[in-house]
């Protein structure tokens, strides 16, 4: 039974070259986007074949993205000349710890979710690498207090995951300090003032060799 929960949770992270997997958090939720894309020869179901296409089960049928408790991904197929795009949303409450992808995907997990931070340790070896490469990208409206990613671009930390015999991710995020933008004004002004500085020195530099040259001691 575990080995055909681990099959059905590879599935959807289903192959193609690339896969994205978003997390956006927030206080007092995690909303979980799942993008990629799936060929034809993958989930068409054939006359030739003798039992169930579990890709198009997958595509096709609800899916519960919980080890326990009720939820179905929010599903968005779009066609392409030569298979589909997918897109899967879910938004947690008090129950990320409760994800199927984080529990079944990932050899070691760790998930807590206090009234003040969330923690998050991914560790080991990675079971659902069915495609080049999964990016994984964590967006949060509050300060990450610590993290190891890969990149980091304002308050978007990523993680590529190419090989499944090492994986490590981890980040603590603050539930109290709100993140906030770098502000452009301040470093426009520190700009400005250093400009200032030096137009003035230079400005200083050039009166006092004009007056000297105007003295005759030059």
């Amino acid at each position: 039974m575990k080995k055909i929960i681990v099959v059905l949770i590879s599935l959807l992270l289903l192959t193609g070259c690339t896969i994205d997997y978003n997390l956006v958090i927030d206080k007092d939720s995690i909303k979980e986007t799942i993008t990629g894309t799936a060929y034809k020869e993958e989930y068409e179901v054939r006359e030739e074949d003798s039992g169930l296409n579990l890709f198009y089960t997958y595509i096709n049928d609800d899916i519960n993205p919980l080890i326990s408790g009720d939820g179905l991904y929010t599903k968005d197929i779009n066609e392409i000349d030569n298979g589909i795009n997918y897109k899967y949303d879910f938004i947690y409450k008090n129950n990320y710890d409760k994800s199927k992808i984080i529990n079944s995907c990932f050899e070691n997990s760790n998930v807590k979710e206090t009234d003040t931070y969330y923690s998050i340790e991914l560790s080991g070896e990675f079971y659902c690498l069915y495609s080049d490469k999964i990016n994984i990208n964590v967006i949060s409206n509050y300060v990450v207090l610590e993290n190891n990613a890969k990149e980091v671009n304002g308050n978007k930390y990523s993680w590529v995951i190419d090989d499944s015999s090492n994986v490590n991710i981890f980040l603590n995020i603050s539930k109290e300090i709100k993140y906030e933008e770098p502000s452009k004004t301040k470093f426009i002004s520190t700009f400005q003032l250093v400009g200032l500085i030096i137009f003035v020195v230079l400005t200083g530099i050039t009166y006092f060799l004009y007056r000297k040259k105007n003295s005759g001691k030059v």
